[in-house]
């Protein structure tokens, strides 16, 4: 997908909400690959990798009453001409999320809740991001993800490789409960997450072994051509 603003989701008001997609070689000219304004905005086991940003964001969120909840997202490798390239807005919470690899930084948050458990690649982060500071969060780390391909599942995702920090770095809450740091019962690709152990860092939950993924319904997911 190509576009001057919002390439692949553009809302001005309301709510939307994503889940178990894969957003990936869309260009903007503007900002925002998702464009979320005047919206509350929530983003849940998705990919958004190798996008081209004209001014900066993968991710905008601008506006009233506009806000942006990520749990078990994989924000990667995105390019933007100006300095965020990852995530752009005024008021955000987070958990269990990968923001890193993206060039030349990887976010600017006015207002930032940290549940914890979170790799931002970008050093200056606690700066960027402000009030995003937690004892589970690793700044200036580099999470060690795969290419960008099929590993089970509708859409491509990116894996963590062997001693990649995010895995069993997520959250030690039971997978899929009410606890605001936990994790999805299932990953991007349907697999079950954190089985024995805490879970992964990300979209994609680290290889347990054969899995049957249970099938989850195709939406929202974009790849540009």
């Amino acid at each position: 997908n190509i576009g001057y603003q919002g390439a692949a989701v553009e809302t001005f008001v309301g709510t939307l909400n994503i889940s178990n997609s894969t957003f990936t070689n869309n260009t903007v000219e503007e900002n925002g690959i998702i464009g979320a304004f005047n919206t509350v905005a929530t983003i849940t086991n998705s990919t958004i990798s190798n996008n081209t940003i004209g001014n900066a964001a993968a991710i905008d969120t601008e506006g009233n009453g506009s806000s942006l909840t990520l749990n078990n997202d994989t924000i990667y490798g995105n390019t933007a001409a100006n300095r965020f390239a990852g995530i752009f807005g005024e008021d955000a919470s987070i958990a269990n999320t990968i923001v890193a690899g993206n060039s030349p930084s990887d976010c600017y948050i006015t207002s930032l809740v940290n549940y914890g458990h979170n790799i931002i690649e970008t050093a200056d982060f606690a700066t960027l991001c402000k009030g995003g500071q937690d004892a589970t969060t690793l700044t200036g780390v580099d999470p060690k993800l795969g290419p960008l391909t099929f590993h089970g599942g509708i859409f491509p995702t990116q894996t963590p490789l062997t001693g990649s920090p995010a895995i069993g770095a997520g959250s030690g809450a039971t997978p899929g409960s009410n606890s605001v740091s936990a994790c999805t019962a299932l990953d991007e690709r349907g697999f079950v997450r954190g089985a024995g152990s805490a879970c992964t860092i990300g979209a994609v939950e680290a290889d347990q072994g054969a899995q049957t993924p249970t099938i989850l319904p195709r939406s929202h997911g974009a790849s540009g051509s």
